[in-house]
């Protein structure tokens, strides 16, 4: 732990490192420390209101660090950074927000039977 400007404690226990930038992101990052997302190399995205590259539905550009932060956040394993702009992913081992995708995708809860269609319905 470390005591902040503010006077609150910290953790200092670091999670996840990027491939890109070497950074690593905090577990919780306090409201206090919110300046932290300013540094060089935390992950960013810039809202586009108009158009990037004559698109206009392009809204947000991702720096490298946050597309990365995406994919692991997505349960993605980034294995290579081969050039610019394109990153090689695999299913990662532990997928943290499973129970949640699953209960969007409308799976069923445990113990909660599976309902059928009804008869005509599509």
């Amino acid at each position: 732990m470390k005591i902040t400007a503010a006077g609150s404690r910290e953790r200092t226990r670091l999670r996840d490192v990027s491939p890109q930038t070497g950074r690593q992101t905090p577990p919780n990052l306090s409201i206090d420390a919110r300046e932290r997302l300013r540094e060089a190399g935390w992950p960013a995205m810039a809202f586009l209101e108009r158009k990037l590259a004559d698109d206009e539905t392009n809204w947000w550009a991702p720096n490298a660090a946050a597309v990365e932060a995406m994919a692991r956040s997505a349960g993605l394993e980034i294995v290579d950074h081969p050039a610019h702009e394109l990153w090689i992913c695999r299913p990662g081992s532990v997928f943290a927000h499973a129970a949640e995708l699953a209960a969007a995708a409308g799976a069923p809860r445990d113990g909660e039977a599976v309902a059928s269609p009804s008869p005509g319905s599509s």
